[in-house]
């Protein structure tokens, strides 16, 4: 695989490259796999704002129980794509889940284009393609295959980080690449707040490294770009407090003075080292420990495969520096770290191939070196895909089968009884809401656009006032008993869900599924 030569056939090596990107979108896709039941954290809440924007209509303002929502004070590019996703294919797990899944294969695809124009070598390409995709962190929750703010940020980091990094070696730099640079950032404010300026950490960095910070002076044209980024979000923050006051101090909490540097409030922190463990040593990213070796290859890079190498490991130290000092620390806060670490990776392997040719050419280096070479990228990618689907397995399969995420199955199954449905679910208690459970709103949501009566109570008291003909349902493991010890006329149960008439009898269209 790894024979990472120039030249040959243009139009064969055209092929082959777009054969690999199809060989990667498709490994992707089955490590994504099939729509699975929504999830609390933090798809649930987002998947509310955006089902009540599609009934309201597109807006600045994000809800939550059609109030404005100050626990979620991001932007709502996100919000708007899910909204259109839903517009074409229906309030549906798979159409809420379509922005985050374009957003990765488009990472993909600009890490598999920036390598192959770097090295000219479809095998690089690939491989840098396939380390990414097989990442847990990159296809999992929060990832690919979740509706949660992280894979749309990462594209649009990538991409400007991408616009600059060639824009800097060009003086003066092309206006076309800087003012689509200023479209990415821009997009990445939008999607995520201050988030979507950390990898400029990196990049900054990478300027000091190799000398070139001056040429942010030398031309107008880096401050439209940065203009042409900061003006939406800045448009976005004075019509957005005007529309509803408090978000702005309601922001500043949420990323700055509150949750991003007060891990107690979301109750999450961690070790100086958390993001070298959760990355590295527990293998969220595919290659693993191994990655932390790219640097060792810098000595045997040259020309611009040196440079993009130093780039690459710029932003991955200058995004993991940031994060790392946030008092709060969640495993997905380096998400956009992880097409830089493919990228180096990818590249660390090219240069040191190249070195051992090199090497092999002037007698330093037996011959068959170089087939143990090609064979060691190849290894590892396989022992990074049986990883990623043995976290398939292990860790994110067990996280579809949780009692609220139940819901939607249960309501699927009672969608041939015409009565009105009451669900007993007590939900977590969060500020906003005693009895939070978004992911049995969005079901019921659906339900009631279905033109079906679905309500919803935290606790048993609350079927007080339940009609004789309604349906009781739950799925948490501490009413299910209860409701099985108050009457015999259960009329479903099955995946730990149970469903028995309040009295009285109502009609049947079909016997319940399942």
């Amino acid at each position: 695989m790894m024979v990472a030569v120039r030249g040959g056939n243009g139009r064969f090596q055209q092929a082959a490259f777009w054969a690999a990107v199809m060989a990667t979108v498709g490994l992707l896709l089955v490590l994504v796999g099939r729509p699975i039941p929504i999830i609390i954290w933090d798809e649930g809440r987002i998947i509310i704002s955006a089902m009540e924007m599609r009934h309201s209509g597109i807006g600045l303002v994000t809800t939550y129980d059609f109030v404005p929502d100050l626990w979620n004070t991001k932007p709502p590019m996100l919000v708007w794509l899910m909204t259109g996703s839903m517009a074409m294919f229906g309030p549906t797990e798979f159409a809420l889940r379509l922005p985050s899944l374009m957003a990765a294969l488009g990472t993909l695809l600009l890490v598999m284009l920036f390598l192959r124009r770097i090295t000219s070598s479809v095998a690089i390409a690939a491989f840098g393609g396939m380390a990414l995709a097989t990442s847990v962190g990159f296809f999992g929750e929060h990832g690919a295959r979740t509706a949660d703010f992280d894979a749309l940020l990462c594209f649009f980091t990538t991409a400007y980080l991408l616009l600059l990094f060639f824009a800097v070696h060009r003086s003066p730099p092309p206006r076309g690449w800087l003012l689509l640079a200023g479209v990415m950032a821009a997009g990445a404010l939008m999607t995520k707040g201050l988030a979507g300026g950390i990898p400029g950490a990196g990049l900054l960095l990478y300027l000091v490294l190799v000398r070139r910070w001056h040429r942010l002076f030398e031309t107008p044209r880096y401050w439209v770009a940065a203009l042409l980024a900061g003006l939406p979000m800045l448009l976005f923050l004075f019509l957005r407090e005007a529309a509803a006051p408090g978000f702005l101090h309601a922001m500043l909490f949420n990323d700055v003075s509150g949750r991003f540097n007060n891990p107690a409030s979301i109750n999450n922190s961690g070790p100086p080292w958390y993001y070298l463990d959760t990355t590295f040593a527990r293998g969220l990213f595919s290659l693993g420990t191994l990655t932390l070796l790219a640097p060792l290859a810098l000595p045997f890079a040259r020309g611009r495969v040196r440079l993009a190498l130093l780039f690459a490991l710029c932003i991955a130290v200058g995004q993991l520096a940031v994060v790392t000092m946030s008092g709060t620390k969640l495993a997905h806060y380096y998400l956009s770290a992880y097409p830089f670490l493919a990228i180096a990776a990818a590249l660390a392997v090219h240069a040191l191939f190249l070195w051992m040719t090199r090497s092999v050419r002037a007698g330093r280096l037996a011959p068959r070196s170089l087939w143990i070479a090609r064979l060691v990228p190849v290894a590892l990618l396989a022992l990074g895909a049986m990883q990623a689907i043995d976290a398939c397995e292990r860790v994110l399969a067990p996280r579809e089968h949780y009692p609220r995420t139940r819901y939607g199955a249960l309501l699927d199954a009672l969608s041939g009884v015409r009565a009105p449905v009451l669900l007993i679910e007590p939900g977590i208690n969060i500020p906003d809401d005693p009895h939070y459970a978004p992911e049995l709103r969005f079901y019921a949501m659906v339900a009631r656009q279905q033109g079906r009566s679905v309500a919803h109570v935290g606790k048993m008291d609350g079927i007080a006032s339940a009609a004789p003909d309604t349906i009781l349902a739950s799925c948490d493991p501490s009413i299910v008993p209860l409701l099985q010890r108050q009457g015999a006329d259960i009329i479903l149960e099955r995946d730990g869900c149970l469903a028995r008439w309040n009295g009285g009898q109502a009609s049947l269209t079909q016997p319940p599924s399942g």
